[in-house]
């Protein structure tokens, strides 16, 4: 079938629950055949006939059927699992920090942190994520009013497309968030051998490089395949993180004493040991270097290579 079918058929699917999806579009199919009856259309036909049964947010809406709501219904599936994705990854880094809590405050103040942190954060993910669908909602209730083109639908998904697996991606956020928390908490509560009057002012850096690196595992998830919105994205993130990278290896952030303590205990001077320690941040550096530069090269060339395929 014409390729703008196919399209204003994904376009109504899409905003639909799973499991009204693969119906629709057998009605919706066979509904648009009628209606072309087999004839040679040109583009302005094919037009012609999608534009009287409306627009594809619309007619979506009329397959759910109109109700009042809060979560305009095309985004009620992705407000929900959108709350569940938050609220576990929230509620498994609240818990993962346990141990920090327990480290500074002692095991007394355990249960009453962690009972108020779930509580307010979870009622704050709450909150702000359904504030955030309204929003979104409300900005697109005349949508379905404007004029809209051919080119305005949704490309079709390439079946060649890299996916990006879901479950790797949520342990990622897991363990990026909560490893970067606790080890901005510890370098706030005194890193040994940190020199905290160079650290201190990396801090801010620190927390909005665990930013970056839940936006870039939201938008993952968001989208599911390798396409140029998720590589664009992550290619911000690894860039900012070099360079961060960067300035802090290159930074004195390490407490001279640490020099003297291993001196003391090993055979080697304190010369030899800073610049041993130089050296391999110098190495790590390059590590670091190449393996961005492979990353990068690797997220676009399965963009390449799939656009090149399609």
């Amino acid at each position: 079938m014409n390729q703008w079918v196919e399209r204003y058929i994904y376009a109504v699917s899409k905003k639909l629950p799973v499991s009204m999806r693969e119906d629709v579009s057998k009605e919706l199919r066979a509904n648009i055949q009628d209606m072309i009856a087999d004839e040679p259309l040109k583009e302005e036909d094919i037009s012609d006939i999608l534009h009287k049964l409306g627009h594809p947010n619309q007619l979506a809406n009329s397959y759910r059927g109109k109700e009042r709501y809060v979560i305009a219904p095309e985004h009620y599936d992705n407000y929900i699992s959108a709350l569940k994705l938050f609220g576990v990854i929230f509620v498994i880094v609240a818990v993962t920090t346990i141990p920090l809590t327990v480290y500074v405050d002692g095991w007394r103040t355990v249960a009453k942190e962690l009972f108020r942190s779930l509580s307010e954060g979870l009622l704050n993910t709450f909150t702000w994520t359904t504030i955030g669908f309204w929003i979104i909602g409300s900005l697109g209730k005349n949508e379905a009013k404007e004029t809209w083109k051919l080119n305005d639908l949704p490309e079709l998904p390439k079946p060649n497309q890299s996916k990006i697996s879901r479950g790797e991606t949520i342990f990622e956020i897991i363990f990026g968030v909560s490893f970067g928390l606790i080890f901005i908490s510890w370098m706030q509560n005194g890193f040994p051998f940190f020199n905290m009057d160079i650290v201190g002012p990396f801090l801010i850096f620190f927390y909005i490089s665990v930013l970056l690196d839940f936006c870039v595992g939201i938008v993952k998830l968001i989208y599911g395949t390798w396409c140029i919105p998720v590589v664009i994205v992550s290619t911000i993130e690894k860039i900012y993180s070099l360079i961060f990278s960067y300035f802090f290896l290159r930074s004195d952030f390490l407490n001279h004493e640490i020099y003297t303590t291993i001196a003391d205990n090993s055979e080697y001077s304190i010369e030899t040991i800073k610049n041993t320690i130089d050296l391999s941040k110098e190495i790590l550096l390059i590590v670091i270097v190449v393996g961005t530069t492979v990353s990068i090269l690797t997220m676009f060339y399965k963009v390449y290579k799939v656009n090149r395929k399609a």
